[in-house]
């Protein structure tokens, strides 16, 4: 059965403590975690966080870096040295992720708009930041985005192979058609190794997220997707804040996305 949650990037850029408290407002059990600057991470700051969402019975399910923007930086250049810098600067993320409580990291991977580093490589540099991960208990997830490697479908299913299907996937609708996929596709894509979704939707008039369904996406068709690939883990709504106009579109939306289950 799917859980529907909350990511507290919906209302950036407020507080990531004032996020996740507005999220304990709404009808969820789970939610994701949007870090956004350095000091969000010192141990102060997150046993804040785990007390607010323990005392509102919320499960934090996965965690997000703010600097995945830097991640073909820090991770896929031929600057073994940064390389290493960047696992450890990451490994901090891993530790607050375990004692929060979180199951998955979310990876954007390198960029698409740059020369690729390899396949070999990338598998190396991907399989060397899932295992400091995986130290601390944590599933990393690659994700779909648009302006990354695997913005498409056939790149997953490479990539899937090149590491003999010992990886993880985190679908985000709004970026595979930012990204001009077939979400379905994509879905069939990452099958067995989906582990997280970004669930969302898309007005292709404005060409602008949208709330799970308050856009022009077959979100049934979507769901119906995902469980006959067999997933049945969380929909973590994750849109921008200027997405929507008030805190009562959010609960329509998960009110008419629960209809769809």
């Amino acid at each position: 059965m799917f859980n529907i949650g909350i990511s507290t990037a919906c209302f950036y850029p407020m507080y990531l403590e004032n996020a996740l408290e507005r999220i304990t407002n709404f009808d969820v059990h789970v939610c994701e975690i949007f870090f956004n600057c350095f000091s969000e991470l010192e141990h102060s700051f997150v046993k804040q966080l785990k007390n607010t969402a323990d005392a509102a019975g919320i499960k934090i399910s996965s965690i997000h870096p703010f600097l995945s923007g830097l991640e073909t930086f820090l991770f896929f250049s031929p600057y073994e040295r940064r390389t290493n810098d960047g696992i450890d600067i990451y490994k901090r993320h891993f530790e607050n992720a375990k004692y929060l409580g979180a199951d998955f990291f979310v990876l954007h991977g390198a960029s698409n708009s740059t020369a690729f580093c390899g396949m070999e490589q990338y598998v190396e540099r991907y399989r060397r930041i899932a295992d400091a991960a995986k130290e601390s208990g944590i599933t990393l997830t690659h994700e779909n985005v648009c302006r990354t490697v695997t913005s498409n479908s056939a790149f997953i299913l490479e990539f899937k192979s090149a590491m003999n299907n010992e990886v993880s996937f985190t679908f985000d609708l709004k970026q595979c058609i930012r990204a001009g996929e077939d979400p379905l596709e994509m879905i069939q894509a990452m099958g067995e190794n989906l582990k997280h979704v970004h669930i969302n939707d898309f007005d292709f008039t404005k060409k602008e997220c949208r709330l799970p369904c308050d856009g022009d996406c077959d979100i049934q068709g979507i769901i119906n997707k995902l469980k006959s690939i067999g997933y049945s883990g969380n929909l973590i709504t994750e849109v921008y804040s200027d997405n929507y106009k008030c805190s009562e579109d959010i609960s329509r939306s998960l009110k008419r996305l629960r209809a769809l289950l």
